[in-house]
């Protein structure tokens, strides 16, 4: 960081408002946040985190249901409406009015029911985790009953106004993607940063495996949607088409369920230590058909030099060229010709991605123009809170 920069944000006070905490990185979500509050340490000396919810919520099906009820008279979606929580508006208007800070920081689109919190003379940013339009409109026409899928249709109309809404209310936004950086920059948004997901740990290496077979790895919070369909394709469309001496490790909350799905798939769990996770096998897998953003686990698997096989959707958001330690394949019929090929196969995974491309998610690279932008955002003009 420049002289020039470290004197604009000295005296800075920084307040981020994320929506649930998770300290071990559940899920992709938590590993780009954990790596979001990382960097704006470096950068300002004074930062303090105020969750909604302050540990993972319980009853999840009774609030969910208490979000749609209270939607129907706010107006707002029950998507927003799930993180209303009393205790939360408490703590982060004490954290507004104590700590007075000279830039909010809202963690996911949903934290920006709290913006009305803030007074208009504090500057404002919304780190937009996911296009949440994008993403819950592929859920509302994936296979669903006409009659739930108008009732989601409301749901999508008013989700569509409150991100509008946040987009006009806040002015700047960290986007994960280019492309969605440009749906922003449509949108009004005036400052953007685009900001890809960033690791400062050494890389791990996989581990040898002499046993014979070729390992696969699949990492992924099995409680997220996206995850679910995409390994239920893999398994049903892939899995039961390829020699037996492949194998996939499937990681993550949730996926010890899978563990008698198919005879060739090891399930573990939530495994703590990133350590046993990267280590695991030297091709990891991303058969992702759904979702927006960048996908974080394919990101940290670039970085930490695992041979990758990935669906287009899985690569979205990722500026990389042709590289021989990625595989693109959009149809199962190309993941089974892959997965089929010995010779193809083992040569992958003796490979890694390119070092330009694994250098994409290291944070050192990106710390640098991150604090210019956040300077410019913090000694440009203020902008009230409509």
């Amino acid at each position: 960081m420049s002289p020039t920069t470290q004197q604009a944000l000295a005296g800075q006070r920084l307040l981020v408002i994320s929506h649930v905490r998770d300290d071990v990185g559940a899920n992709g979500g938590a590993v780009y946040t954990a790596g979001l509050l990382a960097l704006l340490r470096r950068v300002f000396a004074d930062v303090r985190i105020e969750y909604v919810y302050a540990e993972a919520p319980r009853h999840r099906r009774l609030r969910i249901a208490a979000a749609f009820l209270r939607a129907a008279f706010s107006g707002l979606a029950a998507k927003i409406e799930y993180f209303r929580v009393n205790d939360a508006k408490r703590r982060i208007g004490e954290a507004i009015a104590q700590h007075a800070p000279s830039l909010v920081v809202f963690d996911h689109l949903e934290t920006m029911l709290y913006a009305p919190l803030v007074g208009g003379d504090v500057k404002t940013l919304l780190v937009q985790h996911n296009d949440e339009v994008k993403l819950y409109a592929e859920r509302v026409g994936n296979g669903r009953p006409r009659w739930l899928r108008a009732a989601l249709g409301l749901e999508l109309r008013r989700l569509e106004q409150f991100q509008r809404a946040a987009y006009a209310r806040c002015g700047n936004a960290v986007f994960l993607s280019a492309d969605e950086a440009a749906q922003g920059a449509h949108a009004g948004v005036r400052k953007i940063f685009t900001l890809l997901p960033s690791f400062d740990y050494a890389p791990i290496d996989a581990k040898d495996n002499d046993d014979g077979r070729v390992h696969l790895l699949f990492v992924g919070n099995m409680q997220w949607w996206p995850n679910v369909d995409a390994l239920e394709w893999f398994i049903e469309e892939v899995l039961g088409a390829v020699p037996d001496d492949v194998v996939l490790h499937v990681v993550g909350r949730g996926s010890e369920q899978w563990a008698a799905r198919h005879p060739q798939l090891i399930a573990h769990g939530f495994v703590e230590r990133r350590t046993d996770v990267w280590g695991m096998a030297p091709i990891f897998i991303a058969p992702v058909r759904l979702g927006a953003g960048v996908n974080i686990k394919v990101a940290e698997a670039l970085y930490n030099g695992r041979a990758l096989i990935a669906t287009p959707q899985a690569l979205r958001g990722l500026a990389l060229g042709a590289d021989g330690a990625v595989a693109n394949c959009a149809s199962a019929a190309e993941w089974i010709d892959l997965l089929r090929d010995g010779a193809k196969l083992r040569a992958l995974a003796r490979s890694q991605p390119l070092q330009r491309h694994r250098d994409l998610f290291a944070r050192g690279r990106v710390e640098p123009r991150f604090a210019e932008y956040l300077t410019n955002l913090c000694s440009s003009p203020g902008r009230s809170m409509r």
